[in-house]
């Protein structure tokens, strides 16, 4: 059976003289922050973003940076390839991005092409539910950076 696939686009503001990589940097230092570092990001030397859970140490998800962004300032795109909340053998790999747009007033954080590994009606209720308060939390936080 093929696993559902996941889309999910949040809109969000763009603090002034900010790009694509800054704020993806901001993101896995604020997540940490914000979960009191029950959930860690830990960034590799290669771009790796590791959601890690801290008791007991599991790692959530692995994002690898796509070579195509990895020099661009208004995109940076991740491929979903590992950790415990996705079916990562699967093809094609979910994508995490932001995308600065709006002509740099605003940013968007997607997910396409997702294939979670929980079931799906248990997905819907928590998983689902859990990354639209992050998101929710992480626009918050940016929305006070652009009044810095």
């Amino acid at each position: 059976r093929k696993a559902r696939r996941v889309r999910s686009v949040q809109r969000m503001p763009l603090p002034t003289g900010w790009d694509a990589p800054r704020v993806a940097d901001e993101y896995g230092k604020w997540l940490t922050r914000s979960s009191f570092s029950i959930i860690n990001v830990e960034k590799s030397k290669n771009g790796t973003l590791r959601f890690l859970w801290r008791w007991p140490e599991i790692s959530l998800l692995e994002l690898h940076p796509s070579d195509l962004t990895r020099h661009q300032q208004g995109r940076r795109v991740f491929y979903i390839r590992g950790g415990w909340l996705t079916r990562s053998r699967e093809e094609p790999h979910g994508r995490f991005e932001f995308r600065v747009v709006e002509e740099g007033k605003a940013i968007i954080a997607a997910i396409h092409e997702y294939a979670p590994r929980l079931p799906w009606f248990i997905y819907q209720f928590t998983q689902a539910k859990t990354h639209l308060l992050v998101m929710y939390g992480f626009g918050a936080h940016l929305r006070k950076k652009c009044g810095d």
